[in-house]
């Protein structure tokens, strides 16, 4: 059952990994399944980049791309990044414009 809570559940991307380098589509697609289960229970998730080292465009497509492909329109509102820097935003947006 979904909560209604107003503040959304942080979810550390290297520490759902145990990486710090997410670099592969099976880091992307455990991680999104994570995230999926969360907002079976809340109703919004942060993504926080702040930990990780790398990220490349496989995990980028994987994660982001396939939630909002999952999620549709209500990916906006219900995922938030956090930890992102300038470069990072670019590819993340080009995995969602991509796919």
């Amino acid at each position: 059952m979904k909560t209604s809570s107003s503040n959304p559940e942080i979810i550390d991307l290297a520490k759902g990994t145990d990486s710090a380098s997410l670099l592969t589509r099976d880091q992307g697609r455990r991680l999104r399944e994570k995230v999926l289960d969360a907002l079976r229970s809340c109703d919004r998730v942060t993504l926080d980049l702040a930990h990780a080292q790398t990220l490349s465009p496989s995990f980028a497509d994987e994660l982001f791309a396939g939630l909002e492909k999952e999620l549709g329109a209500g990916f906006s509102l219900r995922v938030r990044m956090a930890g992102a820097g300038p470069e990072w935003q670019r590819l993340i947006s080009s995995a969602l414009q991509h796919r």
